[in-house]
């Protein structure tokens, strides 16, 4: 951690004194101070990690020391709240528009994400919309990662241009591939983690839905990434459903297995169909069926506290009547 701290700030003066504009101060708040330098928060108080960071040498490294490092970020704050990671990425585009400088900030933070426990489906797909925009000046959305894709950015017909920019259009190319391939990792490990909570249960089809198409619209052109990742979120929202699948209102399931059979949600299929495997598709309708189940019986018998599996004339978990045998003296 101190290792890319120091790079950190490293980058950061060589882009104010170098390789970008003079950063505007104007921009920042004199006043506002993360932290003050002759006291230490109370480490059960967490409100300072509202405070936007100053992207100057002293207040990043009094984000990084008191707030990133808190043993409470990923506890309490991260899960639920991206505005550090968007904060970076922003003055990264606004000041620095350095690919380098972006990737680093992506690899710091998909470390940090995978302490979490899980994160706030909400959160999740506000980020994943931002994303594309945050990225688009070293990324753009029908950006291919191969050599053509950029040779596109000189002429074709003049050789001596080419020869001339070939050694900076590959390492363009490897920068371009190494914020591609950690935007994968961030991306999938927020797949990995999405969890919607109890509030979310009335919207938590149409969250599941948006996540699911903006995780396909990222990655238009990386078919095997979107579909890899794809695979990930539908597991995330299975083991929603089966922690809180009996709380979800009933028109929720109804709305979800209409759309499905309507063909209203295209699903990514790539391999099952080849393979003769289980799709998306079939996986989520089922889960989606069984959480019905476990909704109606909540509202016929109460409380659930363990999947309910359908027999013929019942349930396993139905109360059934006991009957009293009088002893016989």
């Amino acid at each position: 951690m101190l290792k890319l701290l120091i790079i950190f700030l490293v980058a950061l003066i060589a882009a104010k004194n170098n390789a970008v504009p003079a950063f505007n101060h104007a921009l920042l708040n004199p006043k506002h101070e993360i932290i003050s330098k002759d006291s230490l928060p109370d480490i059960e108080d967490i409100s300072f990690f509202y405070a936007p960071i100053e992207f100057t040498p002293k207040g990043t490294r009094c984000f990084f020391t008191h707030i990133f490092d808190h043993e409470k970020y990923a506890t309490d704050f991260l899960p639920y709240n991206l505005s550090h990671l968007r904060q970076f990425l922003e003055y990264e585009k606004r000041e620095v528009k350095s690919s380098p400088f972006a990737v680093m900030i992506l690899r710091t933070f998909n470390n940090k994400l995978k302490a979490i426990k899980c994160l706030d489906a909400q959160e999740c797909f506000r980020f994943l919309y931002e994303l594309p925009n945050l990225l688009s000046h070293h990324i753009q959305p029908n950006f291919e990662p191969n050599v053509a894709s950029i040779y596109d950015r000189v002429n074709y017909d003049d050789y001596d241009q080419v020869k001339r920019w070939r050694n900076s259009v590959w390492l363009d190319l490897n920068q371009c591939l190494e914020l591609i391939q950690q935007r994968e990792k961030m991306v999938e490990i927020m797949a990995s983690k999405v969890m919607w909570v109890s509030k979310d249960n009335e919207k938590c089809w149409q969250l599941f839905k948006e996540i699911y198409y903006q995780i396909n619209n990222m990655f238009i052109n990386q078919k095997s990434a979107a579909y890899d990742i794809s695979w990930m979120l539908i597991y995330r929202f299975l083991d929603f459903l089966e922690l809180f699948g009996s709380e979800i209102p009933l028109e929720v399931y109804e709305k979800a297995l209409q759309e499905i059979n309507e063909r209203k949600i295209q699903f990514n299929t790539q391999q099952e169909t080849a393979l003769g495997v289980k799709t998306q598709e079939t996986i989520l309708k089922r889960a989606l069926l069984d959480g019905k189940i476990n909704a109606e019986a909540r509202q016929k018998f109460g409380i659930v506290s363990e999947p309910i599996i359908p027999l013929a004339g019942g349930y396993i978990n139905q109360p059934t009547p006991v009957q009293v045998i009088e002893s016989v003296s």
